[in-house]
């Protein structure tokens, strides 16, 4: 019996990572990165596969093949109004076919995997019981739901206050099907810690990130220099939560001052909200101290991290009702060693985290002269290879699963053990 169940334990099993997320779309890198990473981690202990969503293609691939091909042929959208109708049809169509093929794909593929892992999707009045019923036919023997935004917050930020029939439909779905889904999950994981409450087990991960893909800041001789000129950076896929527009305002009111240094403030990233910010940089007369570099990968990026002084995170969380998170981009900003700015409570910054500064969460213009002396109290400390330090010791994918893992692998010898009684 005792080699039985050592040879048990020493083969892998199965899990799938099960998602919707569109591998093309630019604005999607950041979660596919996350996912390819949380994949990494969890093949330490499994055999892992996931879904692949993108262009025509629907269906499941290893880990070792997502790796080739989910961070390659990203696609832009298309923009123009004359067409922009259309393309939304055309867009949604494709959506549901393709879900349609993978689901029919996970149907007649799916009953090999012992362990499936679920990041949470919006549903539709179509996906959410096709969905359910696959999950029923799957039996997988472990079945855990990774809810990336707490709910509540993304029932606010889909529907808003306003009703109709419309909103009230969707609304209802959106409920039940969560309803449903964690009440089928063995295991919830939340990265931030949710108000929701769940009968099943939580377990609260935060963010973490792949440290091997996510270089140490070079070039550093300037940071200890007697500073003229003063970089502050933003990278994101610009929405109205991340606030920049406070930095943008101020840096209007900093400039009034007619200061001896001159912030500069390099805006990294596409989105929504980058033609309003631009708008606002050129009625408040700032347009050489604002820069927008547009999306920056690779080398062209860390030559800009390389060249800040200090980072911007997400100033505007308090807008979509958000006030502690775990955003990606501050875990990146830390693994690189670049101290940081935010206005939220973070789940693994303590308040006295000496690289961060914390400014209000509320709509007032960032005090630029509360940033430089931020700068000055730390910029004589060893701050890249502290914060190098501390991001390996606590926000890596490896250190972030591992209660996860822990958790799937006691109902797994639970249910095995079970299972092996029966028989």
């Amino acid at each position: 019996m005792y080699v039985r169940e050592r040879m048990v334990l020493l083969v892998k099993q199965r899990l799938l990572y099960f998602n919707l997320v569109s591998a093309e779309s630019p604005e999607m890198l950041g979660v596919v990165k996350k996912m390819l990473a949380q994949m990494e981690a969890m093949s330490q202990y499994f055999d892992v596969y996931t879904t692949l969503f993108r262009r025509n293609e629907a269906s499941i691939i290893p880990l070792e093949t997502a790796r080739k091909v989910m961070l390659k042929h990203w696609q832009y959208e298309m923009g123009g109004s004359s067409a922009q109708r259309f393309w939304y049809l055309w867009k949604l169509l494709t959506k549901v076919k393709k879900a349609g093929k993978l689901y029919y794909y996970v149907f007649r593929n799916g009953r090999i995997f012992d362990v499936v892992y679920i990041r949470y999707f919006v549903p539709s009045i179509v996906s959410a019981p096709v969905f359910m019923l696959l999950l029923k036919f799957l039996k997988p023997k472990v079945c855990v739901l990774e809810i990336p935004t707490c709910i509540n917050n993304v029932e606010k930020e889909l529907y808003g206050p306003k009703e109709g029939i419309r909103k009230a439909i969707s609304r209802y779905v959106f409920r039940y099907w969560t309803k449903l889904l964690t009440n089928f999950a063995d295991i919830i994981v939340t990265i931030t810690h949710c108000n929701e409450l769940y009968r099943n087990v939580i377990v609260a991960s935060g963010n973490g990130i792949d440290l091997k893909n996510i270089p140490v800041r070079k070039n550093l001789a300037f940071l200890f220099d007697t500073v003229y000129s003063f970089k502050v950076i933003g990278v994101a896929n610009v929405s109205f939560w991340h606030g920049y527009d406070r930095v943008i305002k101020g840096l209007f009111e900093y400039y009034k001052t007619n200061p001896s240094i001159n912030v500069y403030f390099h805006i990294v990233g596409a989105g929504a909200e980058l033609e309003n910010l631009k708008k606002l940089t050129e009625s408040l007369g700032l347009s050489e101290f604002v820069i927008f570099h547009g999306p920056k990968y690779g080398e062209e990026l860390d030559r800009l991290f390389d060249e800040a002084h200090v980072a911007i995170g997400s100033l505007g969380n308090h807008r979509k009702g958000v006030r502690v998170s775990a955003d990606l981009k501050t875990r990146e900003y830390c693994a690189r060693g670049i101290p940081f700015v935010i206005s939220y409570d973070d789940v693994d910054f303590p308040n006295d985290f000496p690289y961060m500064l914390k400014v209000p969460a509320d709509e007032s213009p960032v005090d630029i002269e509360q940033i430089l002396q931020f700068y000055e109290r730390i910029k004589n400390r060893d701050i890249v290879k502290e914060m190098r330090d501390y991001a390996e010791k606590n926000l890596s994918w490896e250190a972030k699963l591992k209660p996860v893992i822990d958790e799937i692998n006691r109902l797994l010898a639970e249910r095995d053990k079970g299972n092996r009684d029966r028989g």
